[in-house]
C-alpha cells in the first residue's frame, strides 16, 4: 500500500495494519524484518485501495468524502473471554464496526436511517423516500446503505 509518513508519500510499501493495537507495520525492503511505524507521524495510509485516515486518535476507513461532510468506518477489535472446560481463556478477538459522520468538525455516530435523519432534520422526508426507493437495508447492508444515504445528503446540501 501507500503511506504518508512525516509529510512524505511512500508508494507500494509492504504494509500491515493491526486494528487491535492501532499500529501500522512495515516490512523492510529486503523482507528481513518488520518495523512498527510511529503512528503520530502517519498522515494516512492506503491498503488494497482503501484509505485510512486519523480521526480521534484512531485510523478509520473513509467511505465518503465531500465538502464539509465525511462518512468514516471505525473498526475496533476487542478481546472476548471464552470458556473452555470451565476455564476462562482470553484469546478470541471480535471485530466491531461503527460509523461516523464528520460534519462541521464534529463526529456523529450513525447506524441507521433514523440517526441520519436526526443529524439532518431538514431532509427527514427526503431521506425516508430515498431509502425506500433504493431499498436500503441498514441491518444487513449497513455500510453500503450509509454510503448511499450520505452521498444523497451531500447532493441535497450542495444543491443551489
Amino acid at each position: 500500500g501507500d503511506v504518508v509518513y512525516n509529510g512524505l508519500l511512500y508508494r507500494e510499501v509492504m504494509l500491515r495494519y493491526d486494528a487491535f493495537m492501532n499500529q501500522l507495520v512495515v516490512r523492510s525492503s529486503k523482507k528481513m524484518s518488520n518495523v512498527c511505524v510511529p503512528m503520530h507521524l502517519v498522515g494516512k495510509f492506503t491498503l488494497e485501495g482503501t484509505d485510512y485516515v486519523p480521526r480521534n486518535g484512531v485510523f478509520m476507513t473513509v467511505l465518503f468524502s465531500g465538502r464539509n461532510l465525511e462518512l468514516v468506518e471505525s473498526m475496533h477489535i476487542v478481546m472476548k473471554e471464552r470458556m473452555v472446560d470451565n476455564v476462562k481463556i482470553m484469546y478470541e478477538f471480535e471485530r466491531c464496526l461503527k460509523y461516523y459522520v464528520l460534519r462541521d468538525g464534529i463526529m456523529h455516530e450513525v447506524d441507521k436511517l433514523k440517526s441520519v435523519q436526526k443529524l439532518f432534520p431538514d431532509f427527514k422526508k427526503n431521506l425516508k423516500a430515498f431509502a425506500k426507493q433504493r431499498e436500503l437495508d441498514f441491518e444487513k447492508r449497513r455500510r453500503v446503505s450509509l454510503q448511499s444515504i450520505i452521498g444523497y445528503v451531500h447532493e441535497l446540501l450542495t444543491q443551489p
